[in-house]
């Protein structure tokens, strides 16, 4: 499980680092929460979409 987390965020990060938004949106559950420091939460891919 610990190997698919960094995975995933090592895929994130590349994506996110590389100015690809759609990417790194792709990675986040449809149904999900994104919940950044400062701000509101946001629901879903949409969501974390807007804030990357």
């Amino acid at each position: 499980m610990f190997q698919e987390i960094k995975s995933r965020q090592a895929e994130f990060m590349k994506a996110f680092n590389s100015g690809d938004a759609a990417g790194a949106a792709a990675l986040y559950d449809p149904e999900g929460y994104f919940m950044p420091n400062g701000i509101d939460p946001v629901k879903g891919r949409a969501g974390s979409f807007l804030l990357t």
